[in-house]
């Protein structure tokens, strides 16, 4: 993802002074999956795991579609944010907790 020179040209990330930068948004997936495996931990018991894995799944998609789709840091940002969530929840909830 972020060794391509499209994709540092097009989310203007290029050279050394946006370094911090492109390190926030690799890492800013993790800020999601702690999120949600939070939420898993409600979600399980409201839903039942068959759902709730159903609903993290979902949710992992809409992220990744919103990162397929950024013309900006922000959305990517969000989109991975969001896929973090879903990955947070289905994994959560994948493990038997």
């Amino acid at each position: 993802m972020v060794i391509s020179q499209d994709f540092l040209q097009l989310h203007n990330l290029e050279g050394p002074s946006k370094t911090s930068l492109l390190g926030t948004v690799t890492a800013i997936y993790d800020v999601g999956c702690f999120l949600g495996s939070i939420c898993a931990y409600w979600l399980g018991e409201r839903l039942g795991r068959r759902k709730t894995v159903l609903v993290g799944t979902t949710v992992m998609a809409i992220g990744a579609v919103l990162q397929a789709s950024s013309y900006s840091v922000g959305q990517m940002m969000t989109g991975r944010v969001i896929a973090g969530i879903g990955n947070g929840i289905s994994s959560f909830i994948g493990r038997g907790a």
